[in-house]
């Protein structure tokens, strides 16, 4: 019968190796993918139908009450929830709504910011069709994206993916044409 671990060396580096593949929670840092979450293909689905978006709609699409923040203006009135679950991911949703007489140049802005899961680049294209690099990440910015788009019918829908882990979604844009 021969032991696992012959010399002392061995079992360091099996340790080595161990700790090396765990977080600081001791969960393995494996990448996981996920596919995008089920709220995003809702909401593109909706956007495609109506060609609009009201903050009704997206509090009922998903889930929680959109709150009006202090950055609203004469122009815009802008809209924020945080924590809203979609699978393993877990959403912040940040709404813009051009005020009616208040002169805004563009139409709604709807952004998702997502943490705690991870699409890949590839799987996003495949499921919504061909993306092209609509804005790369900033230099200057630590958190930078870079943003893939495609053009639809009602304005441009955007992904983003971190210059940090450049094959993890981790947010979606929807731009209406005003």
């Amino acid at each position: 019968m021969t032991r696992p671990f012959r010399r002392r060396s061995e079992w360091l580096i099996m340790l080595a190796i161990a700790t090396a593949t765990m977080s600081c929670d001791g969960q393995a840092k494996e990448k996981h993918m996920d596919e995008p979450p089920a709220l995003v293909d809702a909401l593109i689905q909706q956007v495609r139908g109506s060609k609009s978006i009201d903050v009704h709609q997206i509090e009922r699409a998903v889930g929680a009450t959109l709150r009006q923040t202090d950055d609203s203006n004469a122009s815009f009135a802008f809209y924020a929830a945080e924590g809203v679950r979609s699978g393993p991911y877990t959403l912040g949703v940040e709404l813009r709504t051009p005020v009616r007489g208040g002169g805004a140049t563009s139409g709604a802005l709807l952004m998702l910011n997502l943490a705690g899961g991870c699409s890949r680049r590839a799987d996003v294209e495949a499921r919504y069709g061909p993306l092209i690099l609509s804005q790369p990440p900033r230099a200057d910015a630590p958190n930078a994206e870079a943003h893939w788009s495609r053009r639809e019918p009602w304005g441009d829908l955007s992904f983003g993916f971190s210059a940090l882990d450049p094959d993890c979604l981790t947010s979606v844009v929807f731009t209406l044409a005003q």
